[in-house]
Order: C-alpha cells, then sequence, then structure tokens
C-alpha cells in the first residue's frame, strides 16, 4: 500500500493481512519500490532488474533534454467539466512528483510558487502564467461520450497564451496518467515530444 493510505493499517492488521507500506510520492520513490517489492515477493532479482531498467530509462530521457532549452509548462489536473465555459483549473503546483515528470520531460513549471501542491487557476490566470507548453490531464472516464470534444479542448481556446498560439496544447485522457506508479515512465516519455518540440 501508498504511504497516504497508511490510515488503512489498522483495519488489515485487524484481519490479520499482511501489508507493505511503499513510497510513489516521488519518481525516485516508485523506482525504488521495485526493488523492495521484488525482494518481499521473493522476486528480488525481478525487482531489481525493473529498478535499473527504469534508471537506465530516465538516464537516456535526461541525454536527450539536458542540453535544450525548457519551455514552461503548465500542466492541468483537474477542472469544473460541462459548464460551458473555463472554470476552476487545478494545476500542478509544488507537487514533487509531476513537477519532478515535467523537469525529466525537458520543460519547467509554469507555476513556480512554492507551498500550494494544486493551485486554482482561472482563464485570466492562465493568461498572466503565459505558458509555452500546456498539458491537459482530463480522463475519458470523466468526459463521457456526450461531451468529449467540447471539454477536452477548452483549454486551447484561451486566447493570447503563447501554448495557444502555437498549438501546444495537448490532452492526455487515460486515467493512469494519475496513477503514480510504473506507467509514469510511459508518460514521462510521451510528454518528451511536446516539451521539446520546436
Amino acid at each position: 500500500m501508498l504511504e497516504e493510505h497508511e490510515e488503512s493499517l489498522p483495519g488489515f492488521e485487524k484481519l490479520k493481512l499482511e501489508t507493505l507500506v511503499v513510497s510513489h510520492k516521488t519518481v525516485e520513490g516508485v523506482v525504488q519500490s521495485f526493488r523492495t517489492i521484488g525482494r518481499v515477493c521473493g522476486k528480488g532479482p525481478e525487482g531489481r532488474r525493473m529498478e535499473h531498467e527504469y534508471e537506465g530509462r530516465l538516464r537516456r530521457i535526461h541525454e536527450k533534454t539536458r542540453r535544450l532549452a525548457r519551455p514552461r509548462v503548465l500542466l492541468a489536473l483537474d477542472r469544473t467539466l460541462g459548464s460551458g465555459h473555463l472554470a476552476d483549473v487545478y494545476i500542478v503546483g509544488a507537487d514533487d512528483y509531476f513537477d519532478r515528470m515535467i523537469e525529466l520531460a525537458g520543460g519547467q513549471n509554469a507555476y513556480q510558487e512554492r507551498g500550494v501542491r494544486y493551485p486554482v487557476v482561472s482563464p485570466e490566470g492562465i493568461l498572466w502564467l503565459n505558458p509555452d507548453v500546456i498539458i491537459d490531464l482530463v480522463p475519458q472516464s470523466i468526459l463521457g461520450a456526450d461531451r468529449p470534444e467540447d471539454d477536452r479542448g477548452r483549454l486551447g481556446r484561451v486566447v493570447g497564451v503563447t501554448a495557444v498560439k502555437n498549438r501546444r496544447v495537448l490532452v492526455f485522457d487515460q486515467d493512469y496518467d494519475f496513477v503514480p506508479g510504473p506507467r509514469f515512465i510511459r508518460l514521462v516519455e510521451d510528454w518528451l515530444g511536446c516539451c521539446t518540440r520546436r
């Protein structure tokens, strides 16, 4: 189980279920958990192999991005849908996991204030931040079939924003995009293209 679910431990102990707590609050924590989980499950070599594989993939990504200019990336995690207008956009602020993923993909977080993990911004706030790239995470399961295009493209309509003018607004709609875990590497590799494309 993840650290943030530790309040469930007494219930598992009461049921006499063995538990293992790992940290997925950071990219590094996810990678280190492969070794821990592998060791506890009697699959130590497989866990170490996964850890080394991911470390290698991260090194290759770093090599691709380390000498490039870093675009300012606004990462939207959630927003009010179905209202007919853009409202209450939750973006990544001081979040170790998503902030680090932006950095790994070759960007820098457009929101530099520390202290708030997921600040809420308006269209005017997006215009003020003026990101070079907007990554909009909107899970398909929330969008629904009746209004996918209306809500999917809404961040791409904020007039005057550099990312909009340069058509660098990307929507990712897989539910796993939001879950800190082994598939984070696929998301970083997807973002790599939008953060480094000129």
